[in-house]
């Protein structure tokens, strides 16, 4: 229990530590483009809500990368049948997800997201305890995969929306700045 605690600690650390840098590198943005650029409310919230939503999203994607690592092997899930008495002929699946859920409680969602109805039904019949075990994995690692692309999607467009307005602005008030200095120069020379 507390290696889980421990876990959980250390993704949100993580996460959190990647969420400010990144707010950071955006955060001074701005200053790279336009060396005299004065924040505004709305860059202010968005980079509050930055810090919180890259923050999140990084710190899922580290628990997702946790989970990834202990996935179980093909030769774990095999392990795992004899208990559920499953033979070569018939395989009772609903079985073999509630024994894989109380060995992997961390994978609860991924193996409940596995389409068993369509199986039962007759559309793969599997020959051997290694052709389900290896159907199991590949969905479960399919799935964690998903899950971390995703998160990867999230940070990533949020970066860009975030960093796409500060460079606008910047770039505008750049160019007003350029503008007025240019406006003043001019009538100097009037």
């Amino acid at each position: 229990m507390l290696y889980v605690i421990g876990e959980l600690f250390s993704c949100i650390f993580w996460g959190a530590l990647i969420g400010i840098a990144t707010t950071l590198a955006l955060f001074y943005l701005p200053k790279m483009i336009a060396p005299h650029y004065s924040y505004n409310p709305l860059g202010f919230f968005l980079l509050a809500f930055g810090l919180i939503f890259l923050g999140f999203q990084s710190t899922f994607f580290i628990g997702g990368v946790k989970v990834k690592s202990y996935l179980p092997t093909k030769e774990q899930i095999v392990s795992l049948l004899p208990q559920v008495n499953i033979s070569s002929s018939s395989v009772n699946l609903k079985e073999v997800s509630a024994e894989l859920v109380s060995q992997y409680p961390m994978l609860a969602d991924y193996v409940e997201d596995i389409n068993i109805e369509k199986l039962e039904v007759g559309e793969t019949v599997f020959s051997n305890a290694f052709e389900v075990a290896s159907y199991y994995t590949k969905n479960i690692q399919s799935a964690v995969n998903g899950y971390l692309w995703r998160r990867v999607a999230w940070f990533m467009g949020a970066v860009c929306l975030i960093g796409f307005y500060f460079f606008n602005d910047a770039s505008k008030q750049g160019r007003r700045r350029r503008t007025a200095t240019t406006r003043r120069r001019s009538r100097m020379l009037d």
